[in-house]
């Protein structure tokens, strides 16, 4: 159906070199001028602290056994609603000047489009409303556009989820770009948020899709009251930013839908004739990064440790037997091995370099404050240089996500001065140094040091 194309809009050279250079000078302010909950287009935000965010208020919900929901909503068509009118007046009650908003108006007045299907050339006709995507300046400016909605609920009178940071107010709403979510604790809540949004859409020309929005119930299982009309049946999974969170180990299942997909893949690639050194950037170039967006949020389950290997290495052999050593195919070219990566060492890295890092930084997001609950009881001693404490009981209302960390940080003796994995001795035999080769080309990852061990930069 029409009504459910994505168009993306090829535009000229000078036009997004014009528009990167607006997207710099905005997003010098953006982060003082828009809500500290909106994700998108900030300096110092990204999908991940959105997505974290969300996270650990599941997480905290289910250890305080608080009733509450969830819910996500769909703006229709986003980003070809946007009113321009409304769009300039709004920039202007944020303080930036005419001339700034004279040079975005220039981008937009007597504008002009023509559908390109299939090589099949329409008609122009006149862009009245809504920003392009596919330029670069269109996710901040619907950040600005979206952020009353975003701020209004903010004021609302919802309870959210406190993050455990003084003077720090609770979470009730985390928004990336059109991606909005809402913590709602009660039938009133419920009805103020209806309010709310019916007030934005008479305001500003934009449009909630009611049938797309989702409801997932945080707490304990049974519902404890009842939602509006307005909001669509409570869900027992909801996709929020590409996670799927769900009751129990959401985690494990985020992962085997990954490996569904690399299975497929890899059954297909693995007949093709190239050579070792091929396979091995095939695996850096094209398996990785299926995995790496949920290893920011989802620590990789010890149950799915020997599937990660099966998949990695059948790509790598085809299908004969391993013909070397594994710990052989980590070295580096140079040194006789094929550059191979660990993906368990790697996938573990990456979640304690993002989570930990945060949590150690100096000015940590809001979603830090509830990760630190979880871990302070454990990592009192290690913070000081010293060991990590165990886990001595079932671990029951902690996150899934926290044995798994400290037994790493246990078993691996990773230290908090720049998370430095230890030498052969140190680590049961196995070289970690050597276990590892950093991917070309994504930063702030783990890098090998010369006399072994990693090393966060």
């Amino acid at each position: 159906m029409i009504e459910n194309w994505r168009p993306i809009s090829l535009l000229n050279v000078d036009r997004k070199i014009l528009a990167k250079i607006l997207f710099w000078r905005l997003s010098s302010v953006a982060g003082d001028l828009l809500s500290s909950h909106q994700h998108c287009s900030v300096q110092g935000r990204s999908t991940f602290s959105a997505v974290l965010a969300i996270r650990e208020a599941l997480e905290r919900c289910r250890a305080a056994g608080w009733r509450k929901y969830l819910l996500a909503l769909d703006q229709a068509k986003a980003f070809d609603r946007v009113n321009h009118e409304y769009l300039w007046l709004l920039l202007g009650r944020y303080g930036l000047q005419g001339r700034f908003i004279d040079w975005l108006k220039t981008l937009y007045k007597g504008a002009e489009s023509f559908p390109l299907v299939n090589g099949w050339v329409g008609w122009p006709f006149e862009v009245g409303s809504g920003v392009r995507q596919g330029c670069p300046l269109s996710p901040l400016l619907y950040a600005f556009a979206i952020d009353p909605f975003v701020r209004r609920l903010e004021g609302a009178s919802l309870c959210g989820v406190p993050l455990g940071i003084a003077g720090v107010p609770p979470l009730k709403v985390v928004a990336y770009a059109d991606d909005v979510s809402v913590i709602i604790s009660g039938t009133e809540e419920a009805q103020e948020v209806v309010s709310v949004i019916e007030q934005y859409t008479e305001a500003s020309g934009s449009k909630v899709n009611h049938e797309k929005s989702e409801v997932f119930w945080m707490g304990e299982e049974g519902e404890s009251f009842k939602l509006p009309d307005a909001f669509p049946e409570p869900q027992q999974e909801i996709k929020i930013l590409g996670i799927k969170f769900g009751p129990g180990d959401y985690g494990h299942r985020n992962w085997e839908s990954r490996l569904v997909v690399v299975n497929a893949k890899v059954a297909s690639w693995k007949r093709w004739r190239l050579s070792l050194r091929e396979r091995v950037d095939l695996i850096k170039t094209y398996l990785i990064p299926i995995f790496l967006y949920v290893s920011f949020v989802c620590i990789l389950p010890v149950s799915l440790y020997a599937r990660v290997y099966s998949c990695f290495f059948q790509l790598l052999w085809g299908n004969r037997l391993n013909l070397i050593k594994r710990n052989v195919t980590y070295l580096s070219r140079r040194e006789g091995g094929l550059g191979m990566v660990n993906p368990i060492v790697f996938f573990s890295l990456l979640f304690l370099k993002y989570n930990l890092g945060n949590m150690l930084a100096e000015t940590p997001p809001g979603w830090v404050g509830i990760f630190q609950s979880w871990f302070r009881p454990f990592l009192h001693c290690w913070e000081d240089g010293g060991p990590v404490k165990g886990l001595r009981v079932r671990h029951g209302k902690l996150p899934a996500y926290v044995a798994p960390c400290l037994k790493i940080l246990r078993q691996w003796q990773v230290t908090v001065e720049g998370y430095q994995v230890p030498s052969q001795e140190a680590s049961g035999g196995e070289d970690f140094g050597f276990c590892f080769q950093c991917v070309t080309g994504l930063k702030g990852l783990p890098r090998l040091r010369n006399e072994g061990g990693i090393v966060f930069n």
